[in-house]
């Protein structure tokens, strides 16, 4: 079961309460995003949700696509990777432990990342 994605929320009083937690914990790509306040974010997640070009449920790629999350990445990703998982059928998604916002510029965590597409593309060629 997901937690609740915010619906029926005031989303500026939600956001302000994620921006004090992030300012809490100190992380420094949290801190930075979350600097100006709940209103950029408010306007990311606004413009997140304006009608697409496309359905998202049109993406046939199945397992090719992969969604990562880091397992303390902000709330708007931990919500956000297992909705859109759950709308391209046959999806993947990953939570790399312990990963933050920035966890893709762990090399560790890239290598996994880049070696997870190239498998992904070897079989997709077999």
């Amino acid at each position: 079961m997901l937690p609740n994605r915010g619906i029926g929320l005031d989303a500026k009083a939600q956001f302000a309460k994620w921006r004090t937690k992030a300012l809490a914990g100190g992380e420094p790509a949290q801190v930075h995003a979350w600097k100006v306040g709940e209103l950029g974010f408010l306007m990311d997640y606004q413009l997140e949700r304006l009608p697409w070009s496309f359905d998202i449920q049109s993406i046939q790629l199945g397992e090719c696509m992969t969604f990562w999350v880091g397992e303390k990445d902000s709330e708007a990703m931990v919500l956000g990777a297992p909705w859109m998982r759950e709308q391209v059928a046959g999806s993947q998604m990953v939570v790399v432990p312990g990963g933050g916002h920035g966890f893709k510029s762990d090399p560790e965590h890239l290598k996994a990342i880049l070696c997870s597409l190239r498998e992904q593309a070897k079989a997709a060629l077999a």
